[in-house]
């Protein structure tokens, strides 16, 4: 039985030659984020974001501890349901006289009249007026809030900001400055921590990371930033794992922890990412135990329904103007095909129209960072063929189990952009799209944001991942199969060329020593004469030794008799008469 050797570690040179290249990734990173973060709190207010009344107003629910607040039911004009939650605060900041500005990233990233990038903001010389006025600590409740729309952990670091600034009696600028700073400080941590897991995949993360959209999002008090930030240090968690993995080794316990932790409060938040575990959970046996994957799936889902039904009597649905919630919901579970392929549309027509979208220069330059990353990592030309050939023989089914075993990863991320756009784009079907359009050809749906791919950037590395990981098992497996070959060609050599079998010829028992010296060495003569080796014979036959040959020396001695004794045994008899 032949046993492949394991591979091993890392010798302690090579890790240490890849901390100077680590290095230089967090301070590349750590110098783009702070410069650019720099110039978007100066030229950018604090009011100033996409869904400001969500942002703002969970922040500063969750800093003065009105996050759980009553809820008071309310129904529109079109028979929805809504929860609104009452939030109580300055006018400065809650108040109509905020001067909060409502606008897209791409607009507030470009000026395209003045082709400024990070232009000065319109609103910034009024909301700072605003909250540093003397007026600004009047009291105002605002029952309309959106306060209560996403799980309140998203917004940990604005309001923990908030809070200290208003324990130190600062204004609400400062205020709200302080939570801007402690939500990009949350963000460049977390993104740390993703990019020193990622290996080889780091300037591919940081280029992730330090995009323009994902530094906004830090800087502002938006929750994005910490699911940006999430979704990346997931990915890196499973670019570590696919890589220990490829070297033999298994994926420690901790990992697997760090791994649920992070997809629960992604979840809590957004629960349309939950299948951003699947791929750890999609590894070989080898690299995850299969009892730790039922552990992490039964407690990632328990956690998740646990929190879903909990947070569903609280929670905020927004729907779009002129949406029935309840009509809609009962046509989509009574026609669930057309459902999904009307999902199926949606996200083929956002695809097509990505390239002329204005997110299209922010995601270009990431997409084109992990192909420059993987463009080493391919199968090589003999992996494919004897794999083609293994499985030929085999049939359709075996050769299509082959492909889907090799390609996990590939696998893994289809499923996660499926299934994570798909329920985002459900969801927007529910609640953002008008219900009579659903009768007339396929709907339209409308309501999605750039900034939602954002957190599933970390998965692109998974094709290139799942091709280093079997190039490196095929590499650890033909040394084992070179060897194995080369046993099969000696044991089909001639025969003449092995080595005798036959016993040799003892000398008769003597008296003396000296005679049984002298013919030990007649005979060790004798036999090697007689022995003839062939410069021909494989090196493998001739470092074997088989079990039914003596050896030389075992060869060479006479053969004893029962009463035949050594001289040192002689010398003792005599000793002791």
């Amino acid at each position: 039985m032949i046993r492949t050797r394991r591979p091993s570690r890392p010798s302690r040179c090579n890790r240490e030659r890849s901390w100077p290249g680590a290095v230089a990734c967090l301070l590349m990173f750590l110098t783009i984020v702070c410069t650019s973060a720099t110039m978007m709190v100066q030229n950018v207010g604090p009011l100033t974001m996409p869904d400001p009344d969500m942002h703002v107003f969970a922040s500063w629910a969750l800093a003065t501890g009105q996050s759980r607040n009553p809820i008071e039911p309310r129904v529109d004009r079109n028979g929805n349901t809504l929860r609104k939650q009452p939030i109580t605060g300055p006018v400065a900041v809650l108040g109509r006289g905020s001067h909060m500005r409502n606008a897209l990233l791409s607009d507030i990233l470009y000026d395209e009249e003045q082709q400024i990038v990070i232009p000065q903001d319109k609103a910034l010389t009024k909301q700072r007026r605003a909250l540093t006025a003397a007026m600004a600590q009047d009291v105002v409740t605002v029952r309309s809030a959106r306060a209560n729309q996403y799980f309140p952990i998203a917004y940990a670091p604005q309001a923990t900001g908030i809070r200290l600034a208003l324990s130190k009696n600062l204004s609400l600028w400062d205020a709200l400055t302080w939570g801007r700073i402690a939500n990009l400080t949350t963000f460049v941590a977390i993104c740390c921590i993703a990019i020193m897991f990622a290996g080889r995949w780091r300037w591919a993360f940081l280029i992730a990371a330090a995009n323009p959209m994902s530094v906004f999002c830090a800087s502002s008090l938006m929750a994005d930033s910490t699911l940006i930030a999430l979704g990346l240090l997931i990915g890196s968690l499973t670019v570590y794992a696919a890589q220990r993995g490829g070297a033999g080794r298994p994926v420690p316990a901790p990992i697997l922890v760090v791994a649920g932790l992070v997809t629960i409060v992604l979840a809590s938040v957004k629960i349309v990412y939950v299948p951003l575990i699947i791929p750890l959970l999609l590894l070989p046996n080898r690299t995850v135990i299969w009892w730790r994957k039922l552990m992490l799936t039964v407690s990632v889902l328990a956690a998740v329904s646990a929190l879903a039904f909990w947070w569903s009597q609280y929670q905020y649905v927004a729907p779009s103007p002129r949406t029935d919630l309840a009509w809609n919901q009962q046509w989509m579970l009574a026609h669930p095909w057309e459902v999904v392929i009307t999902i199926g549309i949606n996200l083929l027509m956002y695809t097509w129209r990505v390239p002329f979208d204005e997110m299209f220069p922010y995601l270009a330059p990431i997409v084109l960072a992990y192909i420059l990353t993987g463009r080493g990592q391919r199968h090589d030309a003999d992996i494919n063929i004897n794999a083609s050939n293994a499985t030929a023989a085999r049939g359709p089914v075996a050769t299509a189990w082959r492909w889907l075993t090799t390609h996990t990863m590939t696998i893994s991320l289809i499923l996660v952009y499926g299934l994570s756009m798909g329920a985002t784009f459900g969801a927007l079907m529910l609640t953002w799209t008008k219900g009579s359009t659903f009768t007339h050809g396929i709907a339209s749906i409308g309501g999605f944001q750039g900034r939602y791919l954002w957190p599933l950037l970390g998965m692109l590395p998974l094709p290139w991942l799942d091709a280093g990981m079997h190039k490196k098992i095929d590499d650890i497996r033909k040394p084992a199969q070179s060897e194995s070959s080369a046993v099969t060609t000696a044991d089909a050599a001639p025969t003449a060329l092995a080595m005798p079998t036959t016993p040799v010829e003892t000398a008769a028992p003597v008296e003396t020593a000296e005679d049984e010296t002298s013919s030990q060495l007649a005979t060790t003569d004798q036999h090697t004469t007689q022995q003839p080796v062939s410069s021909t014979i494989p090196a493998a036959r001739l470092a074997e030794k088989p079990a039914e040959q003596p050896s030389r020396k075992s060869a060479a001695k006479p053969a004893k008799s029962a009463n035949q004794s050594t001289p040192r045994k002689k010398k003792n008899r005599k000793r002791r008469r």
